[in-house]
């Protein structure tokens, strides 16, 4: 009886130190999701380039651009 009282609390222990290390690589997992969100919140610079061209003449863009 003592080597199954034994086993249980091997796997108990094994399965807490499991649960404690998928917390922690959870929550840098999510710090960093979060950290790249942020970091995408201003428009690239392609972007903007792009809708200041559509937003004007295109000949007064042609010529801006072709000089």
């Amino acid at each position: 009886m003592k080597v199954i009282w034994y086993m249980v609390c091997i796997c108990a222990v094994i399965w807490v130190v499991g649960e404690l290390y998928m917390d922690k690589s959870k929550s840098a997992y999510r710090r960093g999701y979060q950290d790249g969100l942020s970091a995408r919140k201003a428009p690239p610079v392609d972007k903007q380039c792009v809708s200041w061209l559509m937003q004007t003449n295109l000949k007064d863009a042609k010529q801006r651009i072709c000089k």
